[in-house]
């Protein structure tokens, strides 16, 4: 069963502190909390533990989860009784997976009720394939209610503040946050997800206007919501295009 994670309260500067003397330095060379605790600061801003993609994360650029791979998408299923806790699933050759890549992300079942349909269960690890592999095994941190048939198909989701990106122009994963420092490549730290924020703005919207990922704009940048698109933050200051900006988070 998933477990509840605290949340931390804290000051700003505690953020960037590292808490273990066998860590490293900031930032944070190894995962200290679990990915994805909740920091909020007494001013009402909140941020999530990440780590950064193959990639820096560039300060005040918006970054979102890694896109799943379309080989573990729409998978058809290998059958899983109610109450097990290992999976595994046949998949077509693509790329390889790291020993726990998907840890912390969702093992999520399509189809009727009655073939285990509608289910959506946490992966606490998985074994690691090559790009010519076809077999993955799962494990579950969330046992499945009803059984899972070979009639229902599966897709596994990444975690969402594992190997984050920067948001590209037309979105593949989850909004995870805002950069609040420029996170290097493969290392843990955090974004900013609710509250008064810093951020890339992308034309020149209004102050009071919702903004949103960007819509075929800028990467990284916040601009003016599409009609298909969910607000996730207000701008507080009219916008000067390319250039950073005031607005007021609300990602989670």
């Amino acid at each position: 069963m998933s477990q509840l994670k605290n949340d931390n309260i804290v000051n700003l500067a505690d953020l960037f502190i590292q808490t273990s003397p066998t860590a490293g330095t900031v930032p944070y060379t190894t995962q200290i909390p679990d990915l994805g605790v909740r920091s909020v600061t007494g001013d009402g801003r909140e941020f999530r533990f990440a780590s950064a993609g193959a990639s820096n994360l560039i300060i005040g650029q918006l970054q979102q989860s890694a896109a799943p791979q379309s080989n573990y998408v729409d998978v058809t299923a290998v059958a899983v009784a109610a109450g097990a806790t290992t999976a595994t699933l046949t998949v077509s050759t693509g790329t390889a997976v790291a020993a726990n890549q998907f840890s912390g992300g969702y093992y999520i079942t399509y189809g009727t009720v009655a073939n285990g349909g509608g289910q959506i269960l946490k992966i606490s690890a998985n074994t690691a394939v090559s790009a010519s592999g076809t077999s993955i095994s799962i494990t579950l941190e969330d046992a499945p209610a009803t059984a899972i048939t070979t009639s229902a198909t599966v897709s596994i989701i990444p975690p969402v503040y594992a190997a984050l990106i920067q948001v590209p122009t037309t979105l593949t994963g989850k909004i995870a946050g805002i950069a609040v420092n420029s996170l290097a490549a493969t290392y843990y730290g955090w974004v900013q997800v609710k509250g008064v924020a810093n951020a890339l703005i992308a034309g020149t919207p209004a102050i009071g206007t919702g903004l949103s990922a960007p819509n075929g704009g800028t990467a990284g940048a916040l601009q003016v919501t599409a009609a298909t698109l969910m607000d996730i933050a207000t701008n507080l200051k009219t916008g000067v295009d390319g250039r950073y900006g005031p607005v007021d988070l609300r990602i989670s």
